[in-house]
């Protein structure tokens, strides 16, 4: 069995918009763990501490085909955001 390896056939939706057809590229977020080492009293060598996602773990980026009404609207917006949900299918 392969990896999946392209993204295709994608589209967004902003607060629940289909915006189908104008996405032209999708870089989804790199997922990287954030560690530190740690060596207590008494310890032979050095292990590493899982501290969580890295703090640049979840940035994402999109390109569009042009401009869309629908997310120059919600520039700037409120406190519980924008939501803004990927859909697509990975082939190898």
């Amino acid at each position: 069995m392969a990896v999946p390896k392209h993204l295709r056939f994608f589209t967004l939706f902003v607060d629940g918009e289909n915006e189908v057809g104008k996405v032209t590229s999708v870089t989804p977020p790199k997922l990287t763990r954030k560690t530190d080492s740690y060596r207590g009293g008494g310890m032979m060598g050095a292990v590493s501490i899982d501290l969580g996602l890295d703090d640049s773990a979840l940035d994402a980026s999109f390109v569009m085909g042009g401009a869309v009404r629908a997310l120059f609207l919600k520039y700037g917006g409120t406190i519980d955001g924008t939501l803004l949900r990927f859909a697509g299918e990975y082939y190898t």
